[in-house]
């Protein structure tokens, strides 16, 4: 059976596409996503969890960011973080989106030089992707924590 060039053109965009799927879900699951350089969680109670993570575990942020996107809830950044207790500091960007489209807590980090830590081109982004998901996941917030969150927004 001889397929149309169309067809066969439509069938190798489905197997290329089902093939790049996969290969991002790899590192980071079906409960999240790389973005460019952002990790987006969507296996949460709140859009708020990458944040109320951070607080729980580091205390209060260092900065609060304006937003770039209006659906984005306003970035909190905490420097100088020992993430993964290895001794490397990193940057860490936090935000979230909950719309009825979209749903997701999400973290962009930086190394000690500025570089972005999530590509897997970065030596550390495996093991920061396994640790942030496997965290955050089973994450249980303390609805205070939430409170102080809204409060700063």
């Amino acid at each position: 059976m001889k397929l149309s060039p169309l067809i066969t053109i439509l069938l190798l965009s489905i197997l290329l596409f089902n093939r790049c799927k996969t290969q991002k879900n790899i590192l980071a699951s079906d409960i999240s996503e790389i973005y460019n350089s952002e990790l987006r969680i969507s296996k949460i109670n709140s859009s708020m969890d990458a944040v109320a993570y951070m607080y729980e575990r580091f205390g209060e942020w260092d900065v609060r960011q304006q937003n770039l996107e209006e659906k984005f809830i306003k970035p909190f950044v905490w420097h100088k973080v020992d993430l993964l207790e290895n001794g490397k500091e990193y940057t860490i960007i936090t935000s979230g989106v909950e719309t009825m489209s979209e749903y997701f807590a999400s973290f962009i980090i930086k190394d000690q030089e500025g570089k972005y830590c999530l590509p897997t081109s970065h030596e550390d982004s495996v093991d920061i992707i396994k640790f942030l998901v496997g965290e955050v996941t089973k994450l249980k917030v303390k609805n205070k924590t939430y409170l102080l969150i809204k409060q700063n927004l």
